[in-house]
């Protein structure tokens, strides 16, 4: 079974906002 193209940008995009949200929080 492969995965869609939906659920690896939701994969992708999940790990986006952990980033995000980490660099954000050093920033401050």
């Amino acid at each position: 079974e492969t995965a869609s193209m939906s659920e690896f940008l939701d994969i992708r995009g999940g790990v986006w906002l952990v980033v995000y949200a980490l660099k954000k929080q050093q920033l401050q």
